[in-house]
C-alpha cells in the first residue's frame, strides 16, 4: 500500500519571523491517521525552524518520507525529500 496525504503548513522564518507557507507531501506504506497529519501540521505551524529541519521533524514525528515544498522572498523555490 502506498498513500500520499497531501496539507498545507503555514510557519514561521527563522530568518526574519515572516510567515512561510509550505507545501507538505506525506508518503506512507502504512496507514496513519489524518488526524495525526493535522495535529502534527498544526504543532509545525507553531515552531521557527528552517525548511530542512522542519521536513526533517516532520518524517520523525510521522514516520513517514516528507517531500515539503516552499518559497522563499518571492524568489527562490525549494523543494526538500526527506525519507
Amino acid at each position: 500500500m502506498r498513500v500520499v496525504h497531501r496539507i498545507e503548513i503555514p510557519t514561521l522564518c527563522p530568518a526574519d519571523q515572516g510567515g512561510d507557507v509550505y507545501a507538505c507531501e506525506v508518503h506512507a506504506e502504512r496507514v496513519i491517521p489524518v488526524e495525526e497529519i493535522i495535529s502534527a501540521a498544526d504543532e509545525a505551524a507553531t515552531l521557527a525552524m528552517y525548511q530542512e529541519d522542519l521536513a526533517d521533524w516532520l518524517r520523525r514525528k510521522l514516520r513517514a518520507r516528507i517531500v515539503l515544498r516552499g518559497s522563499h522572498f518571492g524568489r527562490v523555490t525549494t523543494e526538500v525529500d526527506c525519507p
